[in-house]
């Protein structure tokens, strides 16, 4: 995940929760998204 940018892990990240692909997927998005201080909850209420 190191080689994305934020920008990128944060559209990967509601494109899976969209596509409702894997819970271990997205959990292991959410760790990254938490390792850069970013809010998966926030990211999550982003979307439409």
């Amino acid at each position: 995940m190191h080689y994305l940018n934020n920008d990128q892990l944060i559209d990967a990240y509601i494109k899976s929760i969209k596509l409702q692909l894997d819970l271990p997927f997205i959990e292991l998005l959410e760790q990254e998204l938490i390792i850069r201080n970013i809010n998966p909850s926030t990211v999550r209420s982003m979307i439409s």
